[in-house]
């Protein structure tokens, strides 16, 4: 697989670009990032390789380490961070963060996924951050060891996903699943997100795709984006309706046992990231002429993650020990 040129090769004043790989292996999951950070007004650009562990009932286990510009080549087919190695030709990533190695190799089953609309999107200043799935759906194998004990993962379900922009939007939460309990040929990628431009909030945008089968199902376009509509909790969960001209697509989903990430932006400012790797997810998609129902999917391996400035994270923990 030939990778889409990495946008901080192209010396960019100020850029946050994360490459990762999501995989779920019964009730464990593993989130492996590569970021990348360029900033002017911090006269900073370095790499961190991230490694996120989630078992279920279970805090996760969280690493990163941070490493200079220096530490890091790229190829069409590769991208190596120091000892860190993504070889996107063979499909293999494999690393080690201190008492943690993981050797994984992977087979796409569904390619390339655009959730913008419109390719100018993906040039323009707005949205502040891109979004791009090289692989939403794949299979996992290969093993994990963590203080010597080795985690199996045999035909894993997972996806890759790759995102970038002048920093990280003001606030989002974006979920993805791609093996549900009654169908494994499915996917569901989709986000809400408010950009703040000045001191101007936007309300919600909210786009989505599922893939059925064959079949793609978008819900990206204009109409789409006014007419659906979200209700975000941060402290647990992410409900939405989203709409075409053809389908309703009814969304919830449900996270426990998150991880919280602090990501800094090329300005100075931090946001937090809380996420989890294995949510709860309903999905019913809709007849939209008669509103019979269609489908319905469930699992519990969705990727749920909410993402806000650091200045409203007290907050956020204050309501979450009021929510239990």
């Amino acid at each position: 697989m030939k990778m889409k040129k990495p946008n901080f090769l192209n010396n960019p004043g100020n850029l946050v670009e994360s490459f990762f790989l999501k995989i779920n292996h019964n009730d464990i999951a593993t989130w492996i990032k590569y970021t990348f950070l360029f900033s002017k007004k911090l006269n900073q650009k370095s790499a961190r390789i991230w490694f996120t562990y989630f078992k279920r009932n279970q805090e996760p286990l969280h690493i990163h380490k941070t490493y200079s510009i220096k530490d890091i080549e790229f190829n069409d087919f590769s991208l190596r961070i120091s000892e860190h190695l993504w070889d996107f030709k063979n499909y293999t990533i494999t690393g080690k963060l201190e008492n943690i190695k993981w050797n994984i190799y992977y087979k796409p089953i569904k390619e390339t996924l655009f959730l913008l609309p419109f390719k100018f999107l993906y040039s323009n200043l707005l949205p502040n951050m891109k979004i791009y799935t090289p692989i939403p759906s794949l299979i996992a194998n290969g093993s994990i060891s963590i203080d010597n004990q080795i985690i199996e993962l045999k035909n894993s379900y997972g996806m890759f996903g790759h995102n970038w922009g002048k920093k990280h939007s003001y606030i989002y939460v974006w979920s993805h699943c791609n093996k549900f309990f009654n169908n494994n040929n499915c996917f569901f990628e989709g986000f809400s997100a408010k950009l703040k431009v000045g001191n101007f909030i936007t309300p919600y945008i909210n786009m989505g795709i599922l893939s059925i089968n064959e079949e793609i199902i978008f819900f990206n376009h204009l109409n789409s984006i006014f007419l659906s509509k979200c209700y975000l909790n941060n402290n647990k969960f992410w409900k939405f309706t989203l709409k075409n001209n053809q389908y309703l697509l009814d969304g919830l989903i449900e996270g426990n046992d998150f991880a919280y990430l602090k990501y800094l932006n090329p300005d100075g400012h931090y946001s937090i990231c809380k996420n989890t790797k294995i949510a709860n997810i309903t999905l019913r998609l809709i007849n939209k002429s008669n509103l019979k129902n269609i489908l319905l999917l469930k699992s519990d391996i969705a990727a749920l993650e909410f993402l806000y400035p650091e200045t409203i994270h007290e907050e956020v923990i204050k309501n979450e020990k009021n929510f239990r």
